[in-house]
Formats: structure tokens, C-alpha cells, sequence
């Protein structure tokens, strides 16, 4: 996960940024209606937002919200992705209901940098495989919190295939009870 972050490429390497009044940048002078182009990874590893940027230091985000233009791995303003919000809703979900009920290691620990394949989406090149821990249930996992009406299945149970002629509830660990279907 820390290379993938320190070595992810934006889908959009700049962003446009048109200027609508006289301004001084740096010590350069940017006329009026002059468009500049922001290095979206520039602003990623900005040392004034983020201290240390080139480590992974995700609790840097727990106590402070980002700032607005400082994440723009989207967009920003008016021409911001329409899914940006719709993607964020579906990772949130997917990552919550995956690392609540399961681990994740690597099997290798020291993956190569050379091994990533770069592009609009950066990842390892070939398979990545990862050990997956036996856990009995989500209830192990001291921060998951199950919805109301969501059973918590040991995960070993939760891979068998349904007993013939069961009336049990879906065995399914993502579905909840068949009440809350």
C-alpha cells in the first residue's frame, strides 16, 4: 500500500487552472486569462501540507481535514469528476467491509519498486498475492462496527457453501440477515 501510494500516477497528471485577474505567483507576474497547468503530484507532495510527504503516514488525516486543494487527485472546483463523490461512497463501503472482516499481509514483504508497472493507475506488475489470517468473525476487530441487523458470521462458516434443505439466513457474510434484505 506504501508504494502504491508514493508511486501512484494521477489519472490527470495537471489540471488547468484559468486565471481571471492580474496576479503575482512566485515572483512571476500571470496576466488575466492566462491558463496555468498545477502538477496534480506537486501539490500531493507539497512539504507545507503535508510534513514528510514521501512517507506513509495516513494517521496525518485522523485529527485534521485535508485541505480543499490540497487532495485533487479529482479535480477541483466546477470541473471536479461528477463520480469523485459516488467513488469515495464505494471505497469507504468496500474497504470497511473487507479490512472488518479480514487481514491482509504480503506474502512478500519487500515488493520492488521495479516491479510496478506505471500508468494512469499505477500497480505491481504480475500477481500480487497476499496471506489472509484465519479470523473467527468481525467481532475481533475492535473498531468494526456491524450495522443494525447485520450477523456476524465466523469467516470459515461464512465460505461453506449452504447445507441442503437449510432455512438458515444467507451464509453470505456481506448480505446481513434475510430480514434486512
Amino acid at each position: 500500500m506504501r508504494l502504491l501510494r508514493r508511486n501512484s500516477d494521477p489519472v490527470i497528471a495537471t489540471l488547468p487552472w484559468p486565471i481571471y485577474r492580474d496576479i503575482s505567483l512566485g515572483g512571476y507576474r500571470i496576466r488575466k486569462d492566462t491558463m496555468i497547468l498545477v502538477p496534480v503530484t506537486a501539490v500531493h507532495y507539497n512539504e507545507e501540507l503535508y510534513p514528510e510527504p514521501e512517507k506513509f503516514r495516513p494517521e496525518r488525516f485522523l485529527d485534521t481535514k485535508p485541505d480543499r486543494y490540497g487532495f485533487i487527485p479529482f479535480g477541483a472546483g466546477a470541473h471536479r469528476c461528477p463520480g469523485s463523490t459516488f467513488y469515495l461512497t464505494e471505497a469507504s463501503i468496500l474497504l470497511h467491509r473487507i479490512f472488518g472482516r479480514l487481514d491482509l499481509e504480503p506474502c512478500d514483504p519487500g515488493v520492488d519498486e521495479a516491479r510496478f508497472v506505471f500508468g494512469s493507475v499505477s500497480r505491481p506488475k504480475g500477481d500480487t498475492r497476499v496471506i489472509v489470517p484465519n479470523r473467527r468473525s468481525a467481532a475481533e476487530v475492535p473498531w468494526y462496527q456491524p450495522s443494525p441487523g447485520e450477523q456476524l458470521t465466523p469467516l470459515k462458516e461464512a465460505l461453506l457453501p449452504p447445507q441442503p434443505g437449510s432455512d438458515s439466513p444467507s451464509r453470505c457474510p456481506f448480505s446481513g440477515t434475510q430480514e434486512s434484505m
